[in-house]
Parts: structure tokens; C-alpha cells; sequence
């Protein structure tokens, strides 16, 4: 009976964990808009991919190029008209997530190169927090930071 008790409670740790880092590949109206937005506007775009690992979005931009000033500041100037409340909520439906995206990751890369060259991230919280919605509280993806990548 004790192996019994062992046994059943590693299966449930193992499936919550193996629940919790479910990635899931994301194409909704808004992810292709952006993509075409993007792609029209940038010839040095090679692919780009949306994967939802709750509860945070993570965008992929992999480049044909090195990447340039320019490049970097079309490609933030996109993903930030696309990181709209109502967009993000759309993609929650989309994975059948119950909660507001906590966080949006933009990665960009260039040839060749497996890590990030380039990382922002925005929040819809202002803390980690998720059971405080008030105003105070809540950013809604508006306010965009760039990670060091030294």
C-alpha cells in the first residue's frame, strides 16, 4: 500500500510538471497579422513562430541577417501595436487559457546563431501578483524592457 500511495504521487507530480511546461504552437488572426506585417516591411525575416508555455507568449523572429538598428526597432515597433489586451486574450482562447498572458517575450536571432541576439519582454502585471487587478496593478502589456544579454 505505501508503494501504492509513492507511486501514485509521483505520477501526479510528474504529470503537473510535465503539465506546466506544455508548450503549444499559436496561429490566430492577430499572430498571422503580425507575421504578414512584419514579413512585408522586413526582407532580412527568414521565420517567424508564436508559442504559448503558461502562462507567458513567446515570440521567435529568426533573421536572414545580422541584425541592425533598424531591423530591431521595425520589429519592436510591430510586436508592440500587435501586444493589445484584446489580441493576447484571443490567443489565451486560442490554448484554452483561462487567465490573461502574463508575459510576452520577443527573441530575435540571427543566422546561424542557436541563442537570442536580441530579448524584450513586456508584462500585463506590474508585479508578479496575478490575483490583484487593480489599476495600479495592471499594465497591459504597455510597458516593453530589454534584457541584457552580456
Amino acid at each position: 500500500m505505501r508503494y501504492f500511495k509513492l507511486a501514485i504521487i509521483s505520477m501526479l507530480l510528474l504529470a503537473f510538471t510535465v503539465g506546466c511546461s506544455t508548450s503549444h504552437s499559436v496561429q490566430t488572426a492577430s499572430t498571422k497579422a503580425l507575421t504578414t506585417a512584419l514579413n512585408d516591411e522586413l526582407t532580412s525575416i527568414e521565420h517567424i513562430s508564436y508559442s504559448f508555455t503558461r502562462p507567458d507568449l513567446t515570440i521567435h523572429v529568426r533573421l536572414n541577417e545580422a541584425l541592425n538598428l533598424y531591423n530591431e526597432e521595425v520589429i519592436l515597433y510591430h510586436v508592440k501595436q500587435f501586444a493589445s489586451v484584446e489580441n493576447l486574450n484571443e490567443i489565451a482562447k486560442s490554448v484554452k487559457w483561462g487567465l490573461e498572458i502574463s508575459e510576452i517575450h520577443l527573441n530575435i536571432y540571427e543566422p546561424s546563431i542557436k541563442k537570442p541576439v536580441s530579448q524584450y519582454y513586456t508584462k500585463y502585471f506590474n508585479t508578479y501578483d496575478a490575483s490583484n487587478y487593480s489599476i495600479e496593478n495592471i499594465d497591459g502589456y504597455n510597458t516593453w524592457f530589454k534584457l541584457s544579454l552580456n
